[in-house]
């Protein structure tokens, strides 16, 4: 996954501009001018008491625009964090305000779908953004050209994962498991959180009897993409084969019957299960 401070930081070894700078500054202390959020006509400066254009309170727009300003870096620690769904609810308040805010909103929503991979959806809003920039706004351009280069370098990534996956895919299929390994580990290496090539890996890897690595990559297959299927069915068979083996050891320990083998575990797990609500409930009280 792209990472999230490479386009969102306030100064990086690439250059790139923080998005709080990308457009003109708004403060209370007398900005060189501003845009009214009603008529969206510029306000010349010194600001008067009341837009000239549209009579809006001077001071009702800068106190949206300090909200504005706010919620966008909120959005930016949501995005640092990971916590992408809080980010785009902040971004629709933003929307009501200046041109300039809302350009920032779509430049922030361009980074989210790059870092959820919609590329393509990204370059797509890019492109309208430039549309929409002005001659003055150079600092925000020099930021959009800088995520669409991102975005470029992205789609050269998944496609080399891609490559490597599908030749994976076919060597495992013709039972040739150690080349698939080997191409499969290539993918992660370009795109790291490739769902299929995880669960790929962790399936060649169970036929190449390595299971702690398999159980790894199907785990991680299943992080990233809760509904794989082939990280579902191969760890329902590993978790599976971890039980007989379990209750085999038990049979053979004690000299037990299969029944009987079976009847000490599902014991065994009923007292784990009550041992654990009991010591729960004497902690919650």
């Amino acid at each position: 996954m792209p990472a999230l401070d490479e386009n969102i930081s306030p100064e990086t070894g690439s250059g790139q501009p923080d998005i709080k700078s990308a457009g003109p500054a708004v403060t209370k202390d007398a900005p060189e001018s501003m845009e009214c959020p009603v008529c969206e006509r510029v306000i010349p400066a010194p600001a008067p008491e009341f837009c000239p254009h549209c009579d809006a309170p001077i001071e009702t727009i800068l106190a949206l625009f300090r909200s504005a300003d706010l919620s966008l870096e909120e959005a930016r620690r949501d995005i640092r964090s990971g916590d992408i769904e809080s980010a785009k609810k902040r971004l629709g308040f933003v929307r009501l305000t200046s041109r300039g805010h809302r350009l920032k909103v779509e430049i922030i929503h361009a980074i989210l779908e790059r870092l959820e991979w919609n590329t393509e959806s990204a370059i797509a809003r890019l492109n309208s953004i430039k549309d929409n920039l002005g001659e003055s706004d150079r600092e925000m351009r020099f930021l959009v050209d800088n995520i669409e280069q991102q975005c470029l370098i992205d789609q050269g990534a998944m496609a080399a994962c891609c490559e490597h996956y599908n030749f994976a895919l076919f060597q495992a299929r013709r039972g040739h498991f150690e080349e698939a390994r080997r191409s499969l580990r290539r993918a992660l290496t370009e795109v790291s959180h490739h769902a299929e090539s995880h669960a790929l890996l962790g399936k060649v890897q169970l036929a190449m009897c390595e299971y702690d690595d398999a159980g790894y990559h199907l785990k991680r297959a299943l992080a990233i993409d809760p509904a794989n299927p082939t990280a579902t069915r191969f760890l329902a068979q590993m978790s599976r084969q971890e039980f007989l083996n379990v209750i085999e050891f038990v049979k053979s320990k004690f000299n037990l019957s299969p029944v009987w083998a079976v009847s000490m575990m599902v014991l065994l797990i009923l007292l784990a299960i009550a041992i654990t609500a009991t010591i729960t409930t004497l902690l919650s009280n």
